[in-house]
């Protein structure tokens, strides 16, 4: 098993949209990891450079890392 460690930061309209209606995202980014294949580890808010820290594991790296997880992602929904 491969251990994936992604950092990221939320765009300005999601963040204003964060506030106006806080709930947690951990789900919606579960429900995208394992409909690539993979398995959600941890995944954290963060501050600083990155606004979020995901860990993840995946059984082919490769097939995970071509961009199905690896692309821009919507987690607002």
């Amino acid at each position: 098993m491969f251990k994936l460690v992604t950092r990221g930061r939320f765009t300005h309209d999601y963040v204003k949209a964060l506030i106006g209606a806080p709930e947690d995202r951990e789900p919606a980014v579960r429900k995208l990891i394992e409909g690539a294949g993979g398995k959600v580890i941890s995944f954290y808010m963060t501050t600083g450079e990155t606004d979020f820290l995901l860990i993840s594991e995946t059984d082919d790296y490769y097939r995970r890392a071509d961009g199905r997880i690896g692309r821009r992602h919507d987690f607002s929904r």
